[in-house]
């Protein structure tokens, strides 16, 4: 098998741990991965976390999952287009940018838009 073939295939199977329809609790689940070495799955999960406490007003939630998401960022390799791309589009509601890196994380984090 292909390099290549390896990784779209390794790809597949990761994404399928976030999911449209997700909990929070599963969410929360998902954050956690962060000691497993999955930092964009813990980030995007987090962004996801902090996009709904925002939008029912809970700053202290907000703040919290939105410094753990930029934490996490910090730790993926994003450098390249390789390592700030992603197959979600939605998860529990919340759409997640195309380009998952600081810079388009905090825009959207900061954005009055929920």
């Amino acid at each position: 098998m292909r390099r290549d073939a390896v990784f779209c295939e390794r790809k597949k199977k990761e994404d399928k741990m976030l999911h449209e329809t997700m909990t929070e609790e599963q969410l929360k689940k998902a954050v956690g991965r962060v000691y497993f070495g999955n930092f964009q799955d813990a980030a995007i999960a987090a962004f996801v976390l902090a996009k709904r406490a925002k939008e029912m007003g809970d700053k202290k939630e907000f703040l919290e999952y939105s410094l753990v998401c930029l934490a996490c960022i910090k730790k993926c390799d994003t450098d390249t287009l390789e390592g700030c791309v992603h197959t979600h589009v939605r998860i529990a509601g919340v759409f997640i940018p195309e380009l998952f890196h600081e810079g388009t994380v905090r825009r959207a984090l900061e954005s009055r838009a929920v």
